[in-house]
């Protein structure tokens, strides 16, 4: 039995919703397993990874427009012993 590639969203497609989908992800070589396990977790770190800056800049922006509204002037004064 010759084996169809598919391409990389198809086996994530596939993976996701198709289990009798695994015997053909098993009969793949361990090189091209690693490569889709590393492209998965790529595309899943990048999505993670910019959810976070963007709670993070969200977070910034909220204690800057604090600051700037409601603190009217720091000042520092030299501290001398």
């Amino acid at each position: 039995m010759e084996m169809k590639e598919k391409n990389f969203f198809k086996k994530i497609w596939t993976s996701i919703r198709d289990f009798e989908g695994y015997e053909e992800f098993a009969a793949e070589k361990v090189l091209k397993a690693i490569k889709y396990i590393v492209l998965l977790t790529l595309i899943f770190v990048t999505v993670i990874a910019i959810s976070y800056t963007y709670k993070f800049y969200s977070s910034v922006e909220s204690a800057k427009n604090y600051v700037q509204e409601n603190i009217e002037e720091i000042t520092l004064k030299e501290r001398k012993s």
